[in-house]
This record gives C-alpha cells, sequence and structure tokens, in this order.
C-alpha cells in the first residue's frame, strides 16, 4: 500500500473514531467525512473532516475529488454507518419511510462513497475499501429494520469486491457482533488496509469470545 491516507466516513461514530486512534498512532493520513444532516466531527490541519450529502452521488464525487486534490491519493476507506438506534420496533412497528431512510443511509450512501472512491483507486490499480456491517442477533429487542439495513452491504460487498478485485482493489464487509469489540474491530481494519494483498468479495466475521 503506497497511499497510507485513510477516508472514514463516519469519522463521528465510535467505530470510525476506534479506527482513527489506531490509524494516526501507526503513521497513517486521516481524513473524515461525515453527512451532512450529522456533521459533528472536528477538522485540524493534521487531520480534516468533510461534510457533504452522501445520499447525492454528485456531492459525494465532488467531496472525494476535493479530499484527494487537497490531501492526497485516498489508499483505503472504511465506511462505518451508526448501527444501533435506541428505540427497538418490530416489523409491525415501522413505518416505509423508515425502512426507506435506513436503506438509503446504509445502502445508497455506500454505494455512492464506493462509486467515487473506487474510480479513483482502479485508476491506480490499488485501494482497500472495509464497509462496517454488524450483526444483530444478540442484539435485546427488535432491529430487524437495521439489521435488514445492514445485511445489504453483505451482497454488495461480495459483488462489488469481485469487481473491484480484476482492477486490484480489496472490498470486504466486516460484521462483528453487537456490542462491537472496538479495539479488535480497529485491528482488523488495519490489517486489511495494510497487511492484507489477498482477502476479497468477503464478509468477514467478528464473533471471538469476549
Amino acid at each position: 500500500m503506497l497511499n497510507k491516507h485513510i477516508l472514514i466516513a463516519g469519522r463521528d461514530t465510535e467505530a470510525g473514531l476506534a479506527v482513527a486512534r489506531l490509524f494516526r498512532d501507526r503513521g497513517w493520513k486521516i481524513t473524515g467525512l461525515v453527512n451532512n444532516g450529522e456533521c459533528s466531527c472536528e477538522t485540524t490541519d493534521a487531520e480534516p473532516c468533510v461534510c457533504a450529502d452522501l445520499t447525492d452521488r454528485a456531492a459525494t464525487g465532488k467531496a472525494v475529488a476535493d479530499i484527494e486534490a487537497k490531501n492526497g491519493p485516498v489508499g483505503a476507506l472504511f465506511v462505518s454507518i451508526p448501527y444501533l438506534t435506541r428505540a427497538p420496533h418490530s416489523f409491525a412497528d415501522t413505518p416505509i419511510d423508515w425502512w426507506q431512510d435506513r436503506l438509503q443511509t446504509w445502502l445508497f450512501n455506500t454505494a455512492n462513497l464506493c462509486f467515487h472512491v473506487g474510480k479513483a483507486m482502479t485508476g491506480r490499480k490499488d485501494g482497500r475499501m472495509m464497509l462496517l456491517s454488524p450483526d444483530y442477533k444478540n442484539v435485546p429487542g427488535d432491529c430487524i429494520m437495521e439489521a435488514a439495513a445492514a445485511a445489504t452491504l453483505h451482497a454488495f460487498a461480495k459483488c462489488f469486491g469481485a469487481e473491484a478485485a480484476t482492477e486490484g482493489v480489496l472490498v470486504n464487509a466486516i460484521s462483528p457482533n453487537i456490542p462491537v469489540n472496538l479495539e479488535y474491530l480497529a485491528e482488523t481494519i488495519f490489517h486489511l488496509a495494510e497487511n492484507d494483498t489477498y482477502t476479497a468479495a468477503q464478509v468477514i466475521s467478528l464473533h471471538g469470545k469476549e
């Protein structure tokens, strides 16, 4: 990996913070990216943070282009969506607009990011993408909407990962138990970004003994 620059989408989530901390400690350049409506991460000269409407493909493309122009080529992308709502809800209690919102957040945001970051990476024939997609089976209460939305990234990573691998870009979904072991997650993301040259189009389960 020549470009030790990671773009963390969802820099303000607990997973994004944990990954940023580890990569910073190990010498990587970090750029944060958060959705417009949730823009809450602070920006510094050493670690910039950009806000963009990630549901809009053109706005996402402009943000990615600006990031690479100012901070250099992105060598790795980590996508972290806020993965747990605090109000349990059953299938019968979820209006269709809630489903549309969660699918847009999980799938559309990720697809837009992968489209634009992927174009840059495939042009360089090198890159890593890690998509956080947690396993909800141990979460108390009903979480069918989040579980279904997160699982769309499993199929996305498998299909897009197979396509991107032919261009030297390795794409994987990371599926930890909730509550997420943030240290284990960050170490896994770091291994895939810095050391791995083979794993692609996989759903990597982090279900070790806590």
